[in-house]
């Protein structure tokens, strides 16, 4: 039986990675290049060039017009056949850790913990359940920074379970040097991941396995402007982070110690894929995220029966009825702030909404809405969340070992056919 590692780097732009990995002598990323490399393409309409489409779209070979799985955690309602399902069809043994818009619909999976915003189960393992809850809590309450002291507990009971003795240096200096500096404490979830993963598929003897991390995304989106090799657009102000940080460095230098690792523990083939990447916005945009999305959602006289925090901005309402959501969307749809709407094209489906909090310019104090009668502060309700520096592009990035892929590598190759690629190696 061969042995598959799929490592999912999320919108990670190896034309950066190619210039830090001669900056800073990067081991793991020289492999990476060495290898079968092909750029991909994905959707010509902006709108569709999100991860939570994208990889669907390699999951199961189809286009987003085909998989119709739009939003983030659609993939529940979707019955179309998925790599993973295929691959323990022909007997092997599948592990998958935070695979985004992957519904566990595996019969025996060696591992599963799902992406922390689809509503799918995980393994049924102490430690996949308590993994699940941890990732889960600490992302979706990003606006407020939050981490529960129960969240805080399983960290420590999973760090001490699976790091890797060779990280603990790397571990401390992103513990203890994360004050004022967010983007560790994503470089720390994800390296804990890795680790669980890699010991993980190691016990289990897993034979295709899937790893996917998402803290690279995050920081390219929110600290792009702060990048050594920022040459044309715009700088980060020093409140929001300091010129002397290199966040996407940072990065790069935790998924190269990742990325070696993920070499030396297959004993067959590797495959790494983007979906997605990203390159410099011409300007930065504010994002903002609800700091309680209950109490939000009530102030403006919203009538709902659950919501749910999705990436940053985005969040899912789930009403009673089509007329309460109908309802809804022409409230929020009226709503504006200093003559600009507060919320992005809320998106109704039957009894529940897909909405993004829109609003791109600074909050100041004093800035309201009005609801009806009633004047509602923005400053107080909404938390800051980041700068947007990057942009989505339709252009992603394909590395493949020698001999894997059986259909030419041309130019012309979409994120679909990673789906071709996988499926006629595993065959």
């Amino acid at each position: 039986m061969k042995d598959v590692l799929f490592l999912q780097l999320n919108e990670i732009n190896f034309d950066l990675a190619s210039r830090y990995r001669d900056k800073l002598k990067l081991e793991g990323f020289k492999k990476v290049f060495s290898l079968d490399y092909i750029e991909t393409n994905s959707e010509e309409n902006y709108d569709l060039l999100e991860p939570w489409i994208q990889w669907p779209s390699i999951h199961t070979g189809l286009s987003a017009k085909e998989h119709k799985i739009f939003r983030l955690g659609d993939v529940i309602f979707s019955d179309k056949e998925n790599i993973f399902k295929f691959a323990e069809n022909l007997n092997y043994k599948v592990g998958v850790i935070s695979a985004m818009n992957l519904k566990n619909d595996l019969k025996k999976a060696s591992f599963f913990i799902p992406d922390p915003w689809t509503k799918t189960s995980s393994g049924n393992t102490f430690w996949e359940k308590i993994i699940t809850s941890f990732v889960k809590q600490s992302v979706n309450d990003n606006s407020s920074n939050k981490i529960t002291l129960k969240s805080y507990f399983f960290i420590f009971l999973t760090f001490l379970r699976f790091f890797d003795f060779k990280n603990l240096y790397t571990y401390l200096q992103l513990a203890l040097l994360s004050k004022g500096r967010p983007w560790r404490k994503a470089l720390f979830l994800d390296l804990l991941l890795s680790d669980v993963f890699f010991k993980l598929r190691k016990n289990y003897e897993t034979n295709f396995s899937t790893l996917f991390l998402n803290a690279g995304a995050h920081i390219q989106h929110h600290y792009l402007y702060n990048s050594t090799f920022n040459e044309n657009y715009n700088k980060n102000p020093e409140w929001y982070v300091s010129s002397s940080f290199d966040p996407i460095e940072e990065m790069f230098s935790i998924y190269d110690r990742i990325i070696q690792k993920a070499l030396r523990s297959i004993s067959d083939k590797i495959i790494i894929a983007t979906a997605i990447s990203q390159e410099f916005d011409e300007k930065s945009i504010f994002y903002y995220r609800p700091k309680n999305h209950e109490s939000f959602l009530t102030s403006l006289s919203i009538k709902f029966k659950k919501v749910y925090p999705r990436m940053t901005r985005d969040f899912l309402i789930e009403f009673d009825s089509e007329e309460d959501a109908d309802v809804a969307l022409e409230k929020l749809n009226k709503i504006y702030l200093n003559k600009e709407k507060l919320f992005f094209y809320p998106e109704k489906r039957e009894k529940s909404l897909f909405v993004t909090l829109g609003y791109r310019k600074e909050i100041k104090k004093d800035d309201s809405i009005l609801v009806g009668s009633k004047k509602i502060n923005m400053f107080r309700n909404l938390s800051f969340v980041a700068l947007k520096n990057g942009k989505h592009s339709s252009k992603g990035y394909l590395f493949l070992s020698k001999n894997m892929a059986e259909i030419p590598l041309n130019k012309n190759l979409n994120v679909k056919d990673i789906f071709s690629i996988l499926k006629n190696y595993l065959t």
